[in-house]
């Protein structure tokens, strides 16, 4: 079953990065830890020198808020009722991982095709 959090929150238009979107990220950008106001993201910076903010907002698991880390879902669920979705860590680790869909992670749609 497909389903997109952010076309059902925000609307036509938006939508939830593809598991390729978010490789081809990981093989062209450069990540950068970053603080301000005492938040930590991670600022990933393309070739062209666009930049995309990753704010490192944690996940849930079993009601337990874990902030070592963001987990960022993509659009392609799998069968087993696991999805694939970009982990960011303070420590700039970043990689493509699998999870039980019933984590709490966070959505960062863009717009458009």
């Amino acid at each position: 079953m497909y389903y997109d959090a952010s076309k059902a929150e925000w609307g036509v238009g938006w939508r939830l990065p593809t598991e390729n979107e978010y490789k081809e990220l990981l093989e062209y950008c450069r990540f950068y830890t970053r603080n301000q106001n005492d938040k930590k993201f991670l600022l990933a910076v393309g070739p062209n020198g666009n930049e995309i903010i990753f704010p490192i907002a944690g996940y849930y698991e079993d009601r337990s808020h874990n902030s070592s880390c963001a987990l960022y879902w993509s659009s392609v669920p799998k069968l087993d009722k696991k999805a694939s979705c970009l982990h960011l860590g303070t420590d700039k680790t970043v990689c493509i991982n699998m999870l039980p869909r019933h984590y709490g992670a966070c959505i960062r749609p863009v717009y458009g095709q």
